[in-house]
């Protein structure tokens, strides 16, 4: 497995404190996946310079140790902060910004507006004890990031290499989901639809100036006018190859006939004949008035629906269905992850220093191809179920927490379908009461305590990989 390159870009004042704490967590141990590189690992004797900028240049993520000098060093900005910004726009680096010494990021937003660490933009100059487990979280980030790397290295190795076909189609399906950046807007051929349709546009315009949109309306106005003006074959054609191209779909809707005859009848044809083919394609049907939704076949009402002329909505809709478009890419990813991944929840506060659950992670981990997720000490349920749902197995360390936190996430790992091993680990076999009264025994494996870690794992591991 090939490690990801990852380059410390800072400022030589966090060199004797801040550098220090970061490398006591971003280290070979922690990130076994990962060649780590700062400029103290120069050799005497080379091109200090060429050095930097080879590792710099190799690198498939860049840290950005954020501080008053950092920020103020002519040499940084030029050599190491305004070209990782730009190789992060171009999408050839992951950069991410580590947040050490207490500054002002005002003048800064191509900084702020990437996701940093700590979430919150807060500095580890204003923290106390809390700061290690920030630290943790920033391991577990930089190791998730490097899985996906991994991730899109396989999947574009798949489709320029594979001969296997079922798999190389898996491969394409991938790319075009991430890719595709189209949402088919109906031509209409009544005038109320022509109007809605052009504001519609209007609006779109203004998110993709102002919000960084990234989907674009197709077809755009004056090619509906022309789909208009064509003979019905060449419609049909025309309208096919936009539909198919498009991962989304907007019919608008002024009549119930628009849907039994005439040019929207044949566009959702069309969009129902793209949902067996594609990846994933959803449409949606936009309605003018609220008494056509009951003249609407049962099939068509099962689409997601808007009404009116609440053009936020139909922007609602389609970040809801980029969720679940992410979700269906986290599950079609997993063929191509290297390894597999345990999500092992505990109660950070309680027991991250707990030896059984330090050992349990460890011999977890001494089987090759195999990470562990864990919750951190600033994750809420929500952001624990969405780590989950990218997992193939997963357990639950019961020690020192209580019972109310440990029901919670029983209840989060028994909804989650897609899991294929499930386990809980309780911190002594003797707690019998914790056992009877909240393990659900048919659902989960239990191992109680150190004697029964290794046959418990054995069984654990074994169920994941079936």
């Amino acid at each position: 497995m090939a490690k990801i390159n990852l380059f410390i870009s800072y400022s030589h004042q966090e060199k004797e404190k801040y550098l220090p704490e970061v490398l006591s967590y971003l280290n070979e141990e922690n990130c076994p996946n990962i060649k780590i590189w700062y400029d103290e690992k120069i050799s005497p004797g080379v091109d200090w310079d060429d050095t930097i900028r080879t590792s710099f240049d190799s690198a498939n993520i860049v840290l950005l140790l954020i501080s008053q000098s950092f920020l103020m060093s002519s040499y940084i900005r030029d050599n190491e902060l305004n070209p990782a910004l730009a190789r992060n726009n171009a999408g050839t680096c992951t950069v991410i910004p580590i947040f050490i010494r207490n500054c002002s990021l005002k003048n800064y937003p191509e900084i702020t507006k990437l996701q940093g660490l700590p979430k919150g933009m807060k500095f580890f100059s204003d923290m106390g004890e809390e700061k290690w487990g920030h630290y943790n979280d920033i391991v577990q980030k930089i190791n998730d990031i490097a899985l996906e790397i991994e991730t899109e290295i396989n999947i574009n190795k798949t489709i320029s290499e594979s001969k296997e076909v079922a798999k190389s189609t898996a491969a394409k399906k991938i790319e075009d989901l991430q890719t595709n950046k189209k949402i088919f807007l109906s031509v209409s051929d009544s005038e109320e639809g022509k109007k809605k349709r052009l504001t519609f546009s209007y609006q779109v315009e203004g998110k993709i100036k102002y919000e960084d949109w990234p989907y674009e309306i197709v077809p755009n106005n004056t090619e509906s006018e022309q789909i208009l003006k064509m003979n019905e074959y060449d419609r049909e054609k025309s309208l096919s190859a936009l539909i198919k191209n498009s991962i989304y779909s907007i019919h608008i809707v002024t009549s119930e006939q628009d849907l039994i005859q005439g040019i929207n009848f044949m566009q959702y044809k069309l969009a129902i004949k793209n949902i067996k083919e594609a990846a994933m394609y959803r449409s949606i049907i936009w309605l003018t008035k609220a008494e056509i939704k009951e003249q609407l076949h049962a099939d068509v009402r099962m689409n997601p629906i808007s009404i009116g002329n609440d053009y936020e909505n139909i922007f609602e809709i389609i970040k809801n269905l980029d969720t679940e478009k992410e979700k269906k890419l986290n599950m079609m990813k997993k063929e191509f992850t290297p390894g597999k991944k345990v999500f092992m929840f505990y109660d950070y506060a309680k027991d991250h220093d707990s030896d059984l659950r330090i050992d349990l992670k460890s011999k977890i981990e001494e089987h090759e191809n195999i990470s562990v997720r864990f919750s951190s000490a600033n994750q809420n349920l929500e952001q624990e179920k969405e780590e989950l749902e990218k997992c193939d197995a997963a357990l639950i360390f019961y020690g020192a927490t209580d019972s109310q936190w440990f029901m919670m996430r029983q209840s989060l790992l028994f909804d989650t379908n897609n899991i294929k091993s499930k386990a809980i680990c309780v911190d002594d076999p003797g707690m019998d009461r914790k056992i009877s009264r909240d393990v659900s025994k048919n659902e989960f494996l239990t191992i109680k305590g150190q004697n029964e870690l290794e046959i418990g794992l054995e069984t654990f591991l074994s169920r994941m990989r079936q």
